[in-house]
């Protein structure tokens, strides 16, 4: 038999793979929420300013 069953081997591969994503994609989440984060975005927001990045045409 020339072939690699796909259930022991691949399966547990995925597994790995989803798992290490998962805790990469979780230490994002709880510990460094803001680290791809604009510094705009926590500039506090006036109704009465246009920003200055909207300009007319």
């Amino acid at each position: 038999m020339d072939k690699i069953s796909f259930h022991p081997y691949f399966t547990v591969k995925d597994i790995y793979g989803a798992v290490a994503f998962g805790l990469l994609f979780s230490l994002f989440v709880f510990f460094a929420p803001n680290y791809m984060g604009h510094p705009d975005n926590y500039l506090e927001a006036d109704p009465m300013v246009t920003p200055t990045h909207i300009v007319p045409e």
